[in-house]
């Protein structure tokens, strides 16, 4: 099961996600960058504020790396790859994964067990489960906003 979950084809799937969502970022910051400079910014400023996002973004990226090793023994890497780098958060992500192999039969999350089934139902409810928070903001962080909370 695991060198389905590492075929090349899913390296190829999961890599062109990851690869748009990063381009998407970059373009948008090259805007803001732009931006920036056509409403009078200081560029030394900006070059500043540039350098800090990327080290607060590089940062966290290791303990996400180490959230993709870890669970790339039992998932194969591109998934958790995927998950971790666009959406995911490493609690969460491990959380949901133990508990769905958990009710799919499997004791733990591990290669050697790992079915298509059980790796369908993980994938899937890693997916679902976490897009709640994107939903319910779309339908109330408008309404919460205009409550004066965070004006």
């Amino acid at each position: 099961m695991i060198s389905q979950l590492t075929s090349p084809f899913i390296y190829l799937i999961c890599g062109a996600i990851i690869a748009f969502v990063a381009a998407v970022c970059v373009v948008f910051m090259a805007r803001a960058y732009r931006a920036g400079l056509m409403i009078g910014m200081d560029r030394a400023k900006l070059n500043r504020a540039l350098t800090s996002s990327m080290t607060f973004s590089i940062l966290p990226s290791i303990g996400i790396l180490l959230g993709v090793i870890a669970l790339s023994g039992s998932l194969g890497t591109p998934w958790p790859w995927l998950r971790l780098s666009v959406i995911g958060a490493l609690h969460y992500e491990t959380q949901v994964a133990q508990a769905a192999a958990e009710q799919v039969g499997l004791l733990t999350l591990s290669a050697s067990a790992m079915t298509a089934r059980a790796f369908a139902t993980i994938a899937f409810l890693m997916s679902v489960c976490i897009m709640w928070g994107m939903i319910l903001s779309f339908f109330f962080n408008k309404a919460y906003l205009k409550k004066g909370h965070l004006q």
